[in-house]
């Protein structure tokens, strides 16, 4: 079993000191131990420079050292586990992120109690304790310490002066006592007016020595074992203390507290020294640990019960499929309730030291993940479809289609391998129940909004000066679907060039423009039209939400979609949407949180569309520009009450339609499918 270890392994601070001791004594104890030093600075001494990193070839399990915000939950290894370090709690947020591990390390019950109250399963929950080193370490007090020996550690030398003023207030100058206080660079001049301001001067006070360059960890284990009492915030530090049988308090504490602690120094209590820190004794605990979850995730099914999964399509392209997998892949990576990893379709792998946007970095490091054993699941989205049969596991198709019934040979896929087909909505899952396909063959698994990056706060992207007044918004590009042709007919209708109005069209996803280009050309040329902004450069996906804060209403007069994203992170965003009162967008929206328009269903006698071969009519719904245009002029004129629809939106896509609740349909759904030996059954809406 090969372990990756990472975390701070040089410099004076604690946390690089436990990564230090586990990692010696990981390989004392004979384990295959690699280091990944994620380091501010270079080594305090040459004695705790740790060697150097050695990644070449993968590694059975992964163990991150670190603070919960520095975890990286999408590391490519088959299991994953973080060690928390920090001393304050762990926030909600960051706890969300590590339900993405296998299991959660953390120092002491109280720690681990916290986490269960944010959610994180107890069963995944392990109490590791701090390893401490203390073979061959020698009680070494400073040059001319006597006496009974109080050491204080605390790198802020600010923290240190309520200590100094008790010290001198309660020690007579003659008593058999020093205070030894190890502190960063500042301290002198801080005790010194520390002592003024409280009326001391140094020859008048008990013996304080100053230790201000940094210690290496056997001189700090010296220091704390020729100590009868050790004061510091620090559990690591507390902890090589207990390791040494030195008893410790917290430096926190108020001046009576500190008083009655220094007066009973010299009382010193004889302290056995703890095993639970003894380093070779951790690290055997971890080492057994993470070898029994190596062998749990080489089992059927994955650790825990979760099943190994591989999501195939484009990831970092800017189409529609790619932004639906980037979406659920980041919510299931985060949920963690599936081992997931991620295949680009389009072959790129990013790097994931590169510096980019955080959002990304899980899926570069799902990108490059691969499982221990062949995937339980294998889901597969992109255009065109991939329907080739899997050599392992399971493989469910991802099939939105637009227009009703759905196409012959996606219908046919169900008998060469493909066990279930996965639709974003109620709507799309009919289409293929009436074109004949089996109940339990077909899935509905949403689509969903990123609300950390779609929602009402964000600020508005600049348009300049070409969009004056309100703007109404379509993102889509120039195609038929789309209805563009009914948008540019109403917009017509419903204002002249004097209304102080803007529409403002891009091109997002567009792959044809159906001849409707030609329309949008003629309007914008039109001097006699209102006025508008047409966005032909590609507007990236983190750009979106500034885009849609820009305007005032979304209009999207779609004669057929599978879903409906750009509506959904619109209303997110705030906008109130202007849509048609039927199709597949109805699933996340309804008369209180849109302005709908009457459409009618149109039947398209075709037996090809867009390359498929159909079994039944294309369907398709198509609003009346007049009541299109009559929603739009009202959006305008009655701007505050359509605003108010916009709220509205936003709360119940938050409440409901997010990548969150997608992923846990997914996750669902894949448990469903390697829960038996036999296709599941029951996957209705």
């Amino acid at each position: 079993m090969r372990i990756a270890l990472r975390g701070p392994a040089v410099g004076a601070g604690c946390r690089a000191a436990g990564v230090r001791a586990l990692h010696a004594a990981l390989l004392g104890a004979g384990a295959d131990a690699v280091l990944e030093a994620c380091d501010p600075g270079g080594p305090v001494t040459p004695r705790d420079a740790p060697p150097a990193a050695d990644r070449r070839g993968p590694v059975d399990v992964h163990l991150q050292w670190c603070a919960a915000a520095d975890v990286e939950a999408g590391v490519d290894a088959p299991v994953r586990v973080a060690r928390i370090s920090q001393p304050h709690p762990v926030t909600a947020p960051e706890a969300a992120l590590l339900k993405g591990l296998d299991e959660v390390w953390v120092r002491d019950e109280a720690a681990r109690e916290h986490l269960v109250s944010l959610g994180v399963d107890r069963e995944r929950l392990w109490v590791c304790p701090d390893p401490v080193d203390t073979a061959g370490v020698s009680a070494v007090a400073p040059p001319g310490a006597h006496g009974a020996v109080t050491l204080a550690i605390e790198p802020d030398p600010a923290r240190l002066m309520n200590l100094v003023c008790v010290w001198a207030e309660v020690m007579p100058v003659e008593a058999d006592v020093t205070l030894v206080l190890a502190s960063d660079a500042g301290l002198p001049e801080r005790v010194v007016a520390a002592l003024a301001r409280a009326g001391h001067r140094e020859v008048d006070i008990a013996d304080l020595m100053l230790i201000c360059e940094p210690l290496s960890d056997r001189e700090r284990l010296g220091l704390i074992a020729a100590a009868g009492l050790v004061l510091t915030p620090s559990a690591r530090i507390a902890a090589e203390a207990a390791a040494l049988g030195v008893p410790c308090a917290d430096l926190g504490l108020d001046a009576p507290a500190l008083a009655a602690k220094l007066c009973r120094t010299g009382e010193r209590a004889a302290h056995a020294p703890s095993a639970r820190h003894d380093a070779a004794r951790v690290a055997g605990e971890v080492a057994a640990r993470l070898a029994g979850l190596a062998r749990f995730r080489r089992a059927s099914g994955g650790y825990a019960g979760r099943p190994r999964t591989v999501l195939e399509g484009a990831m970092l392209g800017d189409r529609s499929p790619a932004a639906v997998n980037r979406g659920l892949a980041r919510a299931m990576l985060r949920q963690g309730r599936v081992d997931l990893a991620l295949r680009d379709g389009e072959g790129a792998v990013p790097d994931p030291a590169a510096p980019v946007d955080q959002s990304m970095r899980p899926l570069a490091w799902g990108c490059l993940r691969e499982h221990g054993g062949a995937p339980d699941v294998t889901i597969r989205h992109g255009h065109p479809a991939d329907l080739s049969p899997v050599r392992d596991g399971r493989l469910v198709a991802v099939l939105p289609w637009e227009f009703g019934g759905a196409p012959a040979e996606w219908l046919e896929c169900l008998d060469r391998g493909v066990d279930e087909i996965w639709v974003p909505t109620g709507y799309v899952r009919d289409g293929y129940l009436a074109a004949g396909a089996p109940e339990g063959r077909v899935a509905v698994v949403p689509n969903g909004v990123d609300t950390a990056m779609f929602h009402p706060a964000r600020a508005p992207m600049d348009l300049g000066d070409g969009a004056p007044g309100y703007r109404l918004l379509h993102v889509g590009g120039p195609a038929w679907r789309k209805g563009v042709d009914l948008l540019v007919d109403a917009y017509r209708m419903a204002f002249g060039p004097d209304d102080d109005v803007t529409l403002v069209l891009t091109d997002r996803g567009a792959s044809c423009s159906d001849g409707v280009d030609r329309l949008v050309e003629d309007l914008a040329a039109d001097p006699r039209a209102p006025r508008v902004m047409r966005l032909t450069r590609p507007v990236p996906e983190g750009a979106m939400p500034g885009l849609y804060a820009a305007c005032d209403c979304l209009v999207h007069p779609y004669r057929g979609e599978a879903y409906g994203m750009t509506m959904a992170e619109a209303m997110a965003t705030g906008l109130p949407v202007i849509a048609p009162d039927r199709g597949a967008a109805r699933a996340f929206m309804d008369p209180d949180t849109a302005l709908l328009v009457p459409s009618r269903r149109r039947e398209i006698a075709v037996a090809e569309l867009a390359g498929h071969r159909l079994v039944l009519p294309a369907v398709v719904h198509e609003v009346e520009v007049e009541a299109l245009a009559s929603r739009m002029r009202w959006a305008y004129e009655c701007r505050d009450l359509a605003a108010d629809t916009g709220r509205r939106a936003a709360v119940a896509i938050a409440a409901g339609h997010t990548w969150h609740h997608a992923a846990a349909v997914a996750a669902s759904r894949l448990a469903a499918l390697t829960a038996s030996g036999e296709v599941a059954r029951g996957v209705a809406a």
